[in-house]
Parts: structure tokens; sequence; C-alpha cells
């Protein structure tokens, strides 16, 4: 699910850097679900 809105947003706006350190603690998160 997590990745799915992941990839919806980036196809909407590009990412600034803070955004894309918040998808990397995102997708380490997914691990654990």
């Amino acid at each position: 699910v997590a990745r799915e809105i992941i990839d919806a947003w980036l196809s909407v706006e590009k990412p600034d850097p803070s955004e894309i350190e918040n998808i990397e603690d995102l997708k380490r998160m997914e691990r654990y679900f």
C-alpha cells in the first residue's frame, strides 16, 4: 500500500531532498510490516 502511495505521489510532483529521505524511511519501515 505504501509503495502505491509513493508511486502515485512521485508521478504528481518531484520530491524535495528532504522528502526523498522520508520516502527512504518509509521503504525501511515497509520491511517490518
